[in-house]
């Protein structure tokens, strides 16, 4: 038997992608409406659903191995919504475990169908969107202490005794915490780069400007001080990021 879950729902963020075809002297204002559940029009299993957040805190059970295995975290995970308000092609961003990940994508594939898709100019249009939830084994549980605990333990194995494989130890396990936090990701990213993973570097590094791009974080890069220099992806860090 399944625990019923204990999560916080974030917001969910919006990653808007289109193009624009043919050229043009003058400048035309194009209006971009994203994805939205509409709560107030969804009737499941005959009730009223107010909202996603809604939805997902209704169905979504913390399985009962996550529960045994202590495993906590915020999960993240992408899906573009159709023309026809389906949702297809799901992503994990960031993984709390693969029980919660099915967990997470079972229920979302339930509200498939209930979206209003995405137009631009009042043509619907397929669009990526996010959903983050955070999962707590205890409520007092303080995610953003203890990712900057696990951010401590990685700096010191990275900067102080330059053992970047046992840094990303620490780093995975603060961003399973917390998976916007930005430090954590361009410092994660040194480690992948430093141990031959350039792509995972790449993967982390670009994550930071699409959450910088979208209003997701604010972008402070007073972490990008002169230890992060000495490494050999720093200069590709700073390309990616645009600084």
């Amino acid at each position: 038997m399944k625990t019923k879950v204990i999560f916080i729902l974030c917001m969910i963020l919006t990653v808007i992608t289109f193009g624009q075809n043919g050229k043009s002297n003058t400048m035309k204002e194009i209006e971009v409406i994203s994805p939205t559940f509409p709560g107030t029009e969804t009737i499941w299993q005959g009730k009223n659903v107010k909202s996603i957040d809604d939805f997902l805190a209704n169905n979504i059970e913390f399985p009962q191995k996550s529960v045994n295995g202590r495993l906590q975290g915020t999960e993240v995970i992408q899906f573009v919504v159709t023309p026809k308000g389906e949702l297809i092609e799901f992503n994990v961003i960031n993984s709390v475990c693969s029980e919660i990940d099915k967990e997470v994508i079972r229920v979302l594939e339930v509200s498939s169908g209930m979206w209003k898709p995405a137009s631009v100019n009042g043509e619907p249009v397929a669009m990526v969107k996010e959903v983050s939830l955070v999962f707590k084994l205890h409520k007092s549980n303080d995610f953003r202490l203890m990712a900057k605990n696990c951010s401590d333990k990685g700096n010191k194995m990275l900067f102080i005794k330059k053992d970047p494989k046992k840094a990303l130890k620490y780093y995975d396990m603060g961003i399973t915490l917390l998976p916007n936090e930005e430090s954590l990701l361009a410092a994660r990213g040194l480690c992948r780069y430093e141990l031959g993973d350039e792509e995972g570097a790449r993967r982390d590094w670009s994550r930071i400007k699409t959450l910088y791009e979208n209003g997701n974080i604010q972008f402070e890069p007073d972490y990008l001080t002169d230890d992060f220099r000495e490494f050999k992806g720093f200069a590709e860090l700073i390309q990616i990021l645009g600084k």
